[in-house]
């Protein structure tokens, strides 16, 4: 198989970051069109391009939302106009982080991901009394032997669910 180069001006200033849309765009309906048949909702990380144009690119090929891996980058998706946004890494929401969490869910509701009952406790107290609930998806190291922990239900107001099977996010 021959790969074809892309044009690269040649007055470009390097280093530059040089990007094929079109193979960008072919690669995002390609990897959904995988997917998709099996059930599976895509729902890219964007920490590898943190680029508004190509979560746009990646929504318009199929993908669900976006996964992101700080509060910031919440922020900033958010404010770009990506309304579909599951914050991964677990927050510790007191203080200023409580804050800028509620403000970002009453604007755009987000999901968060949790991995431990006094994590899901913060994020109930950051966002107590909003009209829209917080999802909230517990997640579990798969590399470090954690004990299976039962999780009360609700956790001051967080409805769980068992998803220890699940492996992928299915519709």
């Amino acid at each position: 198989m021959t790969v074809e180069r892309p044009f690269i001006p040649p007055d470009l200033d390097t280093p530059a970051l040089v990007v094929d849309l079109d193979v960008v765009d072919a690669n995002n309906r390609r990897l959904v069109g995988h997917l998709a048949p099996r059930g599976i909702r895509l729902r890219p990380h964007a920490k590898t391009h943190k680029s508004l144009a190509l979560a746009r690119m990646q929504l318009e090929a199929g993908a669900q939302g976006l996964t992101v891996g700080t509060l910031g980058e919440a922020e900033v998706f958010a404010a770009g106009g990506i309304s579909d946004l599951f914050l991964a890494y677990p927050i510790w929401a007191v203080g200023p982080k409580a804050a800028r969490l509620r403000a970002l869910h009453e604007r755009t509701p987000v999901i968060v991901g949790v991995d431990s009952v006094a994590g899901a406790e913060r994020l109930a107290a950051a966002v107590a009394g909003l009209r829209t609930s917080l999802r909230v998806i517990a997640i579990r190291s798969p590399g470090r032997s954690q004990p299976t922990r039962s999780w009360p239900t609700p956790v001051n107001g967080i409805q769980t669910r068992d998803t220890s099977r699940c492996s992928n996010e299915r519709e």
